[in-house]
């Protein structure tokens, strides 16, 4: 987080208001006690269900033995190629899940957009593409543990602004200090049993 970054606290109900702040990008870095943890992504299009999408990830797969405290959780969930397809979780129903994990933060980088390209992004993350795209073959389908290579590779070819991101980003926290340098509209942080708080780049 650059130090000249203003923030404030925020309460978690108005940050999970999705019809209230228009279509955005938000990627999700979950951390946990020793290490960066869990890269996901999150599209709120201008009409309709958000697109959670969990690379590799746990959530909604039984055996993951959270913590009660968090709870409940959704036990009735269909992921289909790593997509969340029924009941995609909001904010606040995914950072129960973390902390359910232990987890001890989550860091969601966010970029507003114009419903037409967040309407774009909704296809490429539903349908996936073909070789003949002129980014090439896509699918939201991810090999154990590659989370963050997979979400940094959409990013890098289809979502402004980061598209052009380059490199190859195994571990969360390495993409999120790559993602500070692509001008999010805003980044909120969460932590158990504190209040939230945003930061966005400072103005000029």
């Amino acid at each position: 987080m650059p130090a000249t970054w203003p923030g404030r606290a925020a309460s978690l109900p108005a940050l999970a208001d999705d019809a209230a702040r228009g279509p955005r990008l938000q990627v999700l870095v979950a951390y946990g006690g020793l290490m960066a943890a869990h890269t996901a992504l999150r599209l709120v299009p201008a009409q309709g269900v958000p697109v959670f999408w969990d690379p590799a990830g746990d959530y909604g797969r039984e055996g993951n033995g959270l913590d009660p405290r968090w709870g409940p959780y959704d036990e009735h969930v269909t992921r289909r190629r790593d997509l969340i397809v029924s009941a995609p979780p909001d904010l606040t129903t995914y950072t129960r899940f973390r902390w359910g994990l232990l987890d001890v933060g989550l860091e969601v980088f966010e970029w507003d957009l114009s419903a037409a390209h967040a309407e774009e992004l909704r296809r490429v993350l539903l349908e996936g593409t073909t070789p003949a795209h002129p980014a090439g073959a896509f699918t939201t389908l991810a090999p154990l543990a590659f989370c963050t290579v997979v979400t940094a590779d959409f990013l890098g070819r289809f979502a402004d602004p980061t598209r052009g991101l380059r490199g190859f980003y195994f571990f969360p926290d390495s993409l999120a200090r790559q993602l500070y340098g692509r001008a999010p509209s805003r980044v909120i942080l969460f932590r158990p049993e504190q209040e939230p708080r945003v930061y966005a780049p400072p103005t000029r």
